[in-house]
């Protein structure tokens, strides 16, 4: 059955109700607390996508009309993600990606963790020595297999800065050992010793 466009205009004016964030015209029945800033929804959407949100949203958990905190994730990035609900879209950024998949993860949204992936090719030059320790375990946290193959390749390429780097020196053992066995080649005597010596 396909999607009827009545449909599309009902869920359209629903988004549009929600882009407004104006309570006084939207009739939001939950309002989440961001660092002192509120966003406005509606629990019926919400409630559906995400058993996290299901859960939060309970009448057991929350009183009516009292605004729900909101700590581990900033104003914006929260509002890309609710954006995504409403729209199935929303603005990803090389600066907000990772908070996006660790929220997709959070409140368990398979759909916006796949759209968050779909992202990710476009980044590949965005990986450096700086961050991608933290994307590498964003990736075996997640099990997301395309970050997974760009930070095997960036490593492969740049597997002698990042043994210079302090991050290096703190990974597990066992997954340093996998990365100097998959790259042997580019190692030169000295700097294998050095890391053996430190493990």
């Amino acid at each position: 059955m396909s999607v009827s466009p009545r449909f599309l205009q009902f869920q359209q004016i629903q988004f549009d109700l929600f882009k407004t964030q104006d309570p006084e015209t939207g009739r939001y029945d939950v309002i989440f607390d961001i660092g002192g800033r509120r966003l406005y929804a509606y629990k019926s959407l919400l409630s559906v996508v995400s058993e996290t949100f299901d859960s939060m949203l309970s009448d057991r958990w929350n009183s009516k009309n009292e605004p729900i905190p909101i700590m581990d994730y900033n104003y914006d990035d929260f509002f890309q993600f609710l954006t995504f609900l409403y729209s199935g879209e929303c603005l990803l950024t090389n600066n907000n990606i990772f908070t996006l998949v660790d929220m997709a993860e959070f409140y368990m949204v398979p759909q916006f963790k796949a759209y968050c992936e779909e992202y990710l090719p476009k980044m590949e030059m965005t990986l450096t020595t700086a961050n991608i320790f933290y994307a590498l375990d964003l990736a075996n946290k997640y099990s997301m297999t395309r970050l997974k193959i760009m930070i095997d390749d960036f490593i492969t390429e740049n597997f002698l800065e990042l043994v210079d780097s302090a991050a290096f020196f703190e990974l597990e053992k066992s997954f340093v050992l996998e990365l100097v066995k998959s790259n042997k080649e580019e190692i030169e005597a000295e700097d294998l010793f050095r890391i053996v010596r430190f493990f």
